[in-house]
């Protein structure tokens, strides 16, 4: 690769080789570098002109290393690959057209005979002696790739684009492609320290045949549409044997809880209840099934299911219409870090207080309503599942007289 001088150092050695293969036609003339609109400045001799119009990354060579520059298990930041454009455009002496057709001509044919840079060229562009030249510190000629020029199939109005904006006068052009030209990423590479032991006990990759235990459904009780604490949860798979836990992962806390699954399983259901006694919170939760002392060990696919809060209390019941004020017992308990609200009617009811959990009711209308209460978009069931048919939970109605 090479370093920052690069295009510097190729637009240096695109312009000696036009030098050496026109300066017969040239006589006294020069071959310039410069922008358009100050190429031809005071000068009425015999004139090319090499004018670097854009550069653009290279997406074939975007975040793809160099081959045979790193060593195994290093980490290299990618070479910068560009793409360079240039505009050659010829003048005759005293503005002779004729002139002018007879030096692109030339120019054109040396750049179509020198379509692949030689690093002996660049070298000699870059580096005529050791003490001269600005860009003997350049390394484009030790470059493994090739630097290519392409003669580009520009249309009228694609090259008056590009003399438009210096809003000089046109002159007949050859536009060119130099590609690919490699600038070495300044980061230092990162080297690991070489591997020792692999694994704790030094085992190395451990090959498994047969296919992982994958999880397919989990089911609360009576079909409920979310689980709630001290309910007992089936879950069912495939190939679930070994010594398992049951692994639920919350979604907005990424805490996690791990449960023994209860001893009336198969290798395809498993049953775990959901104790009170741990540390709970309503929301939504991943589950998958764990074995940490199989080998390797594994862990299955995750399910989502919803932990629904449980209303446990509503004080009062019964009130009388106008602003009315309830207070809620629930499990798990609510968290000040939690989204709250009560569903009351259409109308969705923020918390006055959190503890206790408490919501004011404005203009409450004679009737009889079903509350819900929401934690984190997981809404309380208001069903008594024990009655048949299924009736409305009598604790999670509310009467306005």
């Amino acid at each position: 690769m090479s370093n920052a001088l690069a295009i510097a150092a190729t637009t240096t050695t695109l312009r000696s080789l036009l030098f050496q293969g026109v300066r017969n036609e040239l006589g006294s003339g020069s071959v310039t570098v410069r922008p358009l609109d100050k190429a031809r400045g005071n000068n009425d001799g015999n004139q090319i002109n090499l004018f670097l119009y854009h550069t653009a990354v290279s997406s074939a060579w975007r975040n793809m290393d160099m081959p045979h520059q790193g060593k195994t298990g290093e980490t290299r930041p990618f070479p910068l690959g560009l793409e360079l454009y240039y505009l050659v455009t010829a003048y005759g002496e005293n503005d002779n057209d004729i002139q002018s057709h007879r030096l692109l001509g030339q120019a054109i044919s040396v750049l179509h005979d020198h379509a692949i840079l030689s690093p002996a060229e660049i070298e000699l562009a870059t580096r005529p002696t050791e003490a001269d030249s600005a860009l003997f510190s350049s390394d484009l000629h030790q470059q493994i790739e090739r630097i290519r020029l392409v003669l580009l199939k520009l249309s009228f109005d694609e090259i008056s684009q590009i003399w438009r904006p210096f809003q000089a006068q046109y002159r007949i052009s050859a536009a060119y492609q130099a590609s690919i030209v490699l600038i070495e990423s300044g980061l230092p590479v990162k080297t690991p320290l070489p591997v020792l032991r692999r694994g704790s006990e030094d085992r190395g990759a451990i090959a498994v045949a047969s296919l992982p235990p994958t999880l397919l459904e989990i089911s609360p009780p009576n079909r409920k549409p979310s689980a709630e604490l001290g309910d007992i949860l089936v879950i069912r798979g495939d190939r679930l044997e070994g010594d398992l836990t049951v692994r639920f992962r919350s979604v907005l806390s990424d805490a996690e809880i791990e449960i023994a699954p209860l001893s009336d399983r198969t290798i395809n259901e498993l049953r775990v209840q959901l104790s009170e006694a741990l540390d709970w919170m309503s929301g939504l939760y991943t589950v998958s099934v764990v074995d940490r002392a199989a080998i390797p060990g594994w862990a299955t696919n995750d399910l989502p299911i919803a932990l629904a809060p449980k209303v446990i209390t509503v004080d009062p019941l019964t009130a009388p219409s106008g602003d009315v004020t309830l207070t809620l017992t629930c499990s798990p308990e609510v968290r000040s870090t939690q989204r709250i609200s009560l569903l009351w009617g259409d109308r969705e009811i923020p918390p006055e207080s959190i503890s206790p959990l408490r919501f004011r009711i404005p203009n409450a209308q004679p009737g009889n309503y079903v509350i819900r209460l929401r934690v984190d978009r997981v809404d309380s069931i208001p069903v008594n599942f024990g009655a048949r048919p299924l009736q409305f939970a009598e604790n999670q109605m509310v009467r306005i007289t």
